[in-house]
């Protein structure tokens, strides 16, 4: 049967992923975080700091900072809800 409109033929793309190896890249950051464990020493400085800044940059830090942020963000409107609140009942 005929058509009306002529539908469009799809689209053919040309993608070839790249390599990628999660091991190397692994290796590649330990290296980087190991060199500059050694600069620091060098330094005269102790590797209690920067295993402290590794543990500030990590995981829990950014969690922690985080949950403080939504913690002040709630406390915030709860007290905007609560003077709200008060103003209607006490009109």
């Amino acid at each position: 049967l005929p058509r009306l409109f002529k539908l469009p033929d799809y689209n053919k793309f040309s993608y070839y992923p790249r390599y990628h190896d999660p091991e190397k890249e692994a290796l590649e950051k330990r290296k980087k975080r190991i060199e500059k464990e050694v600069e620091l020493e060098e330094q005269g400085r102790e590797a209690i700091h920067f295993q402290r800044g590794i543990k500030r940059e990590g995981y829990f830090y950014r969690r922690t900072k985080a949950e403080r942020r939504s913690n002040i963000r709630f406390v915030v409107i709860l007290a905007g809800l609560l003077a709200l609140a008060y103003y209607l009942l006490y009109l």
